[in-house]
């Protein structure tokens, strides 16, 4: 893929430290992935400690959202669907994990974002 190809393609986040030579798209979906597979179990780890301490966890229904927005773009999308099958299977297994954690903390708020981001097919 040419880069002038990748600019047709939805925007989001990668790490701009790196000082390689640009990646394929599919590179930069795959890190994307990996960036939220190391940070949900993080992310779960302080959500029960919180709740252990009788916290309000809520909060952290809009940090999921940002993480549903951004896989939306690409997940969704026609041109994923011709990705290799491992990177689709890990993007599909990231929703439904953020999914699950979120219908713990949130239940309405989980239901809200498979309608709003279209993830019903992650469910």
């Amino acid at each position: 893929m040419s880069y002038n190809n990748q600019r047709s393609h939805p925007p989001f986040s990668t790490p701009s430290t790196s000082t390689s030579s640009p990646k394929t798209f599919s590179e930069k979906v795959a890190n994307l992935i990996s960036q939220y597979e190391l940070a949900l179990p993080h992310l779960a780890l302080a959500i029960d400690a919180e709740r252990n301490s009788d916290l309000n966890v809520s909060e952290h229904t809009q940090t999921l959202f940002g993480i549903y927005r951004k896989l939306e773009l690409v997940l969704t999308a026609d041109w994923f669907k011709q990705e290799d099958e491992r990177l689709q299977q890990r993007g599909r297994i990231l929703v439904k994990d953020t999914l699950l954690l979120h219908r713990i903390i949130d239940p309405r708020g989980a239901e809200a974002a498979v309608e709003k981001y279209h993830l019903r097919q992650f469910c």
